[in-house]
């Protein structure tokens, strides 16, 4: 588990990250929680919490520039019939994806992964609730630190037309623009980059 305090940014030159809550603690995914230690409001483990992020973060974040169509498509309504097959594959991806979790008040609000050979961030998102708090930053600023003990000399991702201006915001840059397919429906985002500084 990790506190997190603001620091001058992920390159020199960089402004200062936002100010963080003193309660936000980032750390890793847990799959399971012993029922003993069922009692924090976390629920039973912090794969049900992270995929709910996902759904609301989708659904209700990225609404300014996404249609229904295309947030239906990117993040399917969990309450069809392959629902518990969909529960496991995503607890099964959070485990193996070196996934970090955000706490607020022992509540999970946000959470990221890192790909540690490749340095590629393939998940970033924040409860809506939890917005303009500085829980992406801290998440952020989680990654940077883990790919720079990695020796990882970039970080990059593939980012929502709603989450570009915040990877901008900490040095991201741009590579390219795409549009990828989602359950047959065609979705605009950004390929971009992150140099890291060693030392």
């Amino acid at each position: 588990m990790l506190k997190l305090r603001p620091s001058h940014g992920f390159r020199t030159g960089m402004a200062r990250l936002k100010r963080m809550p003193e309660n936000l603690v980032i750390r890793r995914f847990v799959a399971e929680v012993p029922s003993h230690d069922v009692t924090d409001g976390r629920g039973p483990t912090d794969a049900a919490a992270t995929r709910s992020i996902f759904q609301r973060a989708v659904h209700i974040t990225s609404s300014t520039h996404y249609s229904a169509d295309q947030r239906a498509a990117w993040a399917p309504d969990p309450s069809d019939d392959t629902e518990d097959a969909a529960a496991a594959s995503w607890a099964d991806r959070r485990e193996t994806a070196n996934t970090w979790v955000a706490e607020l008040d022992g509540v999970v609000v946000g959470f990221t992964d890192l790909d540690r050979m490749s340095g590629y961030v393939d998940m970033l998102f924040v409860d809506p609730a939890a917005g303009r708090r500085g829980v992406g930053s801290a998440l952020l600023e989680r990654n940077v630190d883990e790919a720079r003990e990695l020796g990882l000399t970039e970080l990059t991702v593939q980012v929502s037309l709603t989450a570009r201006v915040v990877f901008e915001r900490h040095g991201f840059v741009v590579v390219s623009e795409q549009t990828v397919i989602r359950h047959g429906v065609a979705l605009r985002n950004t390929r971009m980059r992150l140099p890291l500084l060693q030392g």
